[in-house]
């Protein structure tokens, strides 16, 4: 009989498949099985409790968390939430970005999440602080969690690219993992998205946008961006957030868009919480400020929920929760189905998993052991139910959760 470090027994891990007993051993799966024959120094009995691989949140802002009460947006605009933002910009330290990016990525960890990626402003007013702080959290979570740090343009930079080239360049040379991006914010975003892509081959990083946050069906940004990911050959290895005037562009259009987005291996992020929150407040009839989610699955775009901003002038709520995103999501996208939920599902777990790179990821024999276990004991119920983390591994170290009240202990 084999022995491992732990066993864990009785898992819930997929709906009408029987239970399975996953072996970790020295930070990874080495088996799933019904009733493996291993011995565990460690024994967590589930009884039936879901198992689902950690969650990955493809899209923050980590240097903005938590600073909605300091610099409220009393306009609820994404025009209001910049402005509100850049006023603490001038007197934020590097302790202070660091402490709030601690605060909130031990939030993501307890409710679940293995691996992050957080954009950190890059600008003539904030320089490098915030890239230095960001890369001292990345090193300080290194093999607990994967967070991968965005250079991200900000300022007059996200307007021109060009202009703000020598301080990018530092980022990037500094350790940054990924060039981020405005497209909308410029009267000429082929031209930005260009000296983007430029850069990025100079450091051979990939790109990952924030692309038409607005309701305005002019600015398609997208299907530009998407041909120049063919012709650079850059397929898989861009993002595109937000990607809202998708949804206000006629059907005809969209598909066509959609479709070389599609070609182009284009993830695309929907910030639910976010979106919701800024757009849309132009009367009524109310848009719901997303993108076109349905249409995306279903012409197999690579498709991923994240949280974005979490309690800053963009978003006054958030818990970095994944599962309460892919809630908001499933609401506001109307995806109801048992198919279309548990799309929602993949769009916190494997779909942001791919686009991050992660080797290793999932529940099967070989993968490292990042997962979370839910007090729900069907996985078709857990959206719905937004149930307790009973537990959460990290590379097979089980982190101290506190159980619900009244839940029967974990064997």
């Amino acid at each position: 009989m084999p022995t491992v470090d732990c066993v864990v027994r009785h898992a819930r891990i997929a709906d009408g498949i029987p239970l399975r007993d996953l072996a970790i051993d020295q930070g990874r799966i080495v088996a799933v099985g019904e009733a493996l024959p291993h011995q565990g120094r460690q024994e967590l009995r589930l009884e039936g409790r879901v198992v689902l691989p950690g969650f990955v949140d493809l899209h923050m802002h980590l240097d903005k968390a938590l600073t909605a009460r300091d610099s409220p947006n009393p306009e609820g605009t994404l025009r209001g939430a910049i402005a509100a933002s850049d006023r603490l910009k001038p007197a934020a330290t590097k302790a202070d970005l660091i402490a709030r990016a601690t605060r909130v990525v031990e939030m993501a960890i307890r409710a679940g999440t293995c691996a992050l990626r957080t954009h950190t402003d890059v600008d003539d007013v904030v320089g490098l602080r915030g890239i230095e702080a960001l890369l001292e959290v990345r090193e300080a979570y290194r093999g607990r969690v994967r967070i991968q740090v965005v250079a991200f343009p900000t300022g007059r930079f996200s307007r021109d690219v060009a202009e703000g080239r020598a301080l990018i360049r530092q980022a990037l040379r500094a350790g940054a993992d990924v060039l981020g991006g405005v497209t909308f914010a410029t009267h000429d975003p082929p031209r930005q998205i260009d000296h983007l892509f430029a850069l990025a081959r100079e450091f051979d990083r990939d790109l990952d946008l924030h692309v038409d946050e607005t309701d305005d069906p002019r600015m398609l940004s997208l299907e530009y961006l998407a041909d120049k990911t063919v012709r650079e050959g850059y397929q898989g290895r861009v993002c595109a957030g937000h990607c809202c005037s998708l949804a206000v562009v006629d059907d005809q259009t969209a598909r066509r868009v959609i479709e070389k987005v599609r070609e182009a291996g284009i993830t695309v992020i929907t910030n639910p919480a976010t979106n919701l929150y800024l757009q849309g407040r132009r009367g009524h009839p109310q848009w719901r400020g997303l993108t076109r989610v349905r249409e995306l699955l279903q012409a197999g775009v690579n498709l991923a929920v994240a949280s974005d901003n979490v309690r800053d002038p963009f978003n006054p709520f958030g818990r970095a929760d994944l599962l309460e995103s892919a809630l908001l999501l499933a609401l506001a996208a109307q995806l109801g189905s048992p198919e279309e939920q548990a799309a929602a599902l993949a769009m916190a777990t494997t779909n942001p998993a791919r686009a991050m790179g992660l080797q290793g990821y999932g529940l099967v024999e070989g993968a490292v052991a990042n997962l979370v276990v839910l007090e729900a004991h069907a996985v078709g119920d857990v959206l719905a139910e937004q149930p307790m983390r009973a537990a959460v591994m990290l590379s097979g170290e089980r982190l101290d959760i506190q159980a619900p009240s009244g839940a029967p202990p974990l064997g």
